[in-house]
Formats: structure tokens, sequence, C-alpha cells
């Protein structure tokens, strides 16, 4: 089908890693990726962007603070109703693909905030496979009326920062975490 077409294209061209993404159409793409020696950063299918739209003062994104966007996109991450959910969708995707070796992270979701929710997903994937790296993009957004822990996470993952955002990571020391730019 398309998707094996997709992965012999990668690779004829050289692509040796692969993010198959936070909205999975083959439970089988890990073993795809095995057989042709891929790298992956497995993701839970979470994505809750839409939430910023919805309660965000403003209406949008490109309004208000960074802080106010940071409390919106949490909304849904701190929430105790939807806590279950998200703890739900990243040990599906983690027991699923436990056994792949082309593996090598695990991801939390995609642009759903940072809160509570998260914090304890990323505490069982490292206690049932800490053979593995976790990271997740989403820590970025942390709420300021969180305590916000992020020592699950190895990684400090960003998308599309601006390139001032990057160097300052590393003139400053960053977190001491690995920068990566985990969609472009």
């Amino acid at each position: 089908g398309a998707l094996w077409r997709d992965v012999r294209t990668m690779r004829g061209h050289k692509v040796y890693a692969t993010r198959p993404s936070h909205y999975p159409t083959a439970t089988w793409m890990a073993e795809l990726c095995d057989e042709y020696g891929f790298y992956v950063r497995e993701e839970a299918d979470i994505e809750c962007q839409g939430v910023m739209t919805l309660y965000e003062d403003g209406g949008a994104p490109e309004y208000g603070t960074h802080e106010t966007r940071c409390e919106a996109f949490s909304l849904l991450a701190k929430d105790p109703m939807f806590k279950e959910a998200i703890l739900d969708r990243v040990q599906r995707n983690v027991i699923r693909d436990k056994n792949s070796p082309s593996v090598v992270i695990w991801s939390l979701g995609n642009e759903s905030g940072y809160g509570e929710n998260f914090e304890e997903a990323g505490r069982w994937v490292k206690a049932y496979d800490p053979s593995r790296l976790c990271h997740y993009e989403g820590s970025y957004w942390l709420a300021p009326s969180l305590a916000n822990d992020t020592s699950m996470l190895d990684l400090y993952s960003r998308m599309y920062p601006p390139v001032a955002e990057v160097e300052a990571y590393f003139a400053g020391g960053g977190d001491g975490k690995p920068y990566v730019l985990c969609e472009y």
C-alpha cells in the first residue's frame, strides 16, 4: 500500500528516522520500521491544540502573553476529567509497540499543553520501560499555576522555535537535556 511505498521512498532518500505522528493510521507501522531499519519516535495519539482557540483570551493563539497561552493550552492536561483518557492513550501506545526494536523514543503526544495528566503518563512510561527515552513537546507550555515536574522527560523538545530561542537555550545551558526539533 501507500505506507509501504512511503517507507521505501524514505529509505531510498537516506531517511533513517521517523515520527509516525499523533494520528497513527497503521498499527503495524512499527513493524514496517523494524523491517526497514528506522529509528522511531513513537507518539501517543493525543492532540488538544483546539483548546487554545476555544478558551484563550482573544480566541486565537496569536493573542495574549505566553503565560496566558500556557494556562489556556494546559486546561485539558491538568483537568482530572481527562486524566484517564490521556493515560490510556499513552499506555496503549507503549504496550502495543514495546517489542519493536525500531522504537527508541516514546512521545506522550502532540500539542496538548502540560499538566499533571501528562506528568503521570510520563512517570508511567519511565516505570514501564526505563530502557527508552521519553519526550513531550508539550512541556514547553508550562502553566504558571502548576508546580510542573518534567523530571521524567529525557529531551527538551520544540516545534518551530525562532533561531534566537534555540541559541538562548544553548547559551544559557538549557536544562541539561538534549534539545530536539521534533517537528519541522
